[in-house]
């Protein structure tokens, strides 16, 4: 599962903050403890917890968050008597607008942060790896786009060997356009440095020239109809 983080593991959970992070933090306590002997994430460094345990229900999000009660965390332990649960923790950049995020340094850095969060190593005993359960990552203040944010975590786990859950938080105009990204992509069997270079593409063509009310996903299924290269 990932936790869409402040650089400073655990943002303002001791604080004010309160949300993605700051809420999980605060229904497995356990999490804390990280900010004791974890400094800021550094560009190419994520952090995994594994075992935490989930202890109280909530309600809201925000200024709306609150305990609603105890709650019994029943989900299964491994041989060492943890939780079955994984928590990784990874930072997108903060942007100061819209735009840069489409510039290569920064996509770049997302995919790479994504990638050192996805890959894990092959397993011995040939278990299967888990999906990674994630979502609008770093879309919040942090001003990230969605669908861009989709495609990254989509090519960092295409490229580790991970299947993808995402979760759109109910927007079902958001999922149908990341359906659509997905089945265009994979019908032209795209590799992950195509995405890539159409990435550039679209902020070359479009966000450099002041197009930006043109989506990534509008700008994918342009090209599609023109039977493009992608």
């Amino acid at each position: 599962m990932v936790d869409f983080a402040n650089r400073r593991v655990g943002g303002g959970v001791l604080g004010r903050g309160c949300v993605q992070e700051e809420i999980r933090f605060a229904i497995c306590p356990e999490l804390i403890v990280a900010k004791l002997f974890t400094a800021n994430l550094q560009d190419n460094e994520c952090l995994m917890v594994t075992g935490c345990e989930q202890f109280s229900e909530y309600s809201g999000y925000s200024s709306s968050f609150k305990y609603v009660k105890g709650f019994q965390d029943n989900t299964e332990k491994d041989q060492f008597g943890r939780r079955r649960v994984q928590v990784l923790v990874m930072d997108a950049h903060a942007f100061k607008t819209y735009e840069e995020q489409f510039q290569t340094l920064w996509i770049e850095r997302e995919v790479n942060k994504a990638y050192c969060g996805f890959y894990e190593p092959a397993d011995q005993n040939q278990e299967p790896r888990c999906p990674i359960a994630t979502g609008n990552w770093g879309c919040g203040v942090f001003k990230g786009d969605p669908r861009l944010k989709f495609l990254l975590q989509l090519m960092a786990a295409s490229q580790a060997g991970r299947e993808l859950v995402y979760y759109t938080a109910g927007d079902k105009k958001l999922q149908a356009e990341f359906v659509t990204m997905y089945r265009i992509l994979s019908r032209r069997k795209c590799t992950v440095g195509q995405v890539f270079q159409l990435i550039g593409d679209y902020y070359h063509n479009e966000i450099q020239r002041g197009r930006s009310d043109l989506s990534l996903c509008d700008y994918i299924c342009k090209l599609d109809q023109q039977n493009s290269r992608y």
